[in-house]
């Protein structure tokens, strides 16, 4: 199970244009047998229905506010309408842009329930502080 996030500009509707095609990519790897067969869930990357750019206080609390979207709602509902396994080393987590951010904060902090986390080109800085608030303190990020 991959819960694929998009970046910024996108949607959950336009990730696809955005990235070359993910779906025959992945069905491409599956072939080979470069990747096992999942289900690729890729929820809207928002708690928000708008698109908009907000400064750092509103944007992490809607950071927190999709982390609970997708631990609460999204996957709860995945795994209760699909035939597909609750185990962490199941689950993956990743995204490009502001999804591999999201990745990143809420894989990292949540290990319990992921246990294969990627990002790629990720905006960082909302998954640093979170990293540095929640998890290592001591060390600046």
């Amino acid at each position: 199970m991959l819960y694929l996030l998009h970046g910024s500009g996108d949607t959950d509707g336009r990730m696809d244009y955005h990235l070359s095609r993910e779906h025959q990519s992945l069905d491409n790897l599956i072939a080979g047998g470069k990747a096992k067969p999942m289900i690729v869930v890729m929820p809207y990357g928002r708690a928000r229905q708008d698109v908009y750019l907000a400064p750092f206080a509103a944007a992490n609390t809607e950071a927190t506010a999709f982390e609970n979207d997708l631990l609460k709602d999204v996957i709860p509902v995945a795994e209760k309408f699909y035939r597909i396994s609750g185990k962490p080393d199941d689950r993956a987590i990743a995204g490009l842009s502001m999804g591999g951010g999201q990745a990143l904060s809420i894989g990292l902090q949540h290990l319990d329930t992921f246990h294969a986390v990627g990002a790629f080109s990720a905006g960082l800085y909302a998954a640093a502080r979170n990293w540095s608030r929640t998890r290592r303190p001591s060390t600046r990020i």
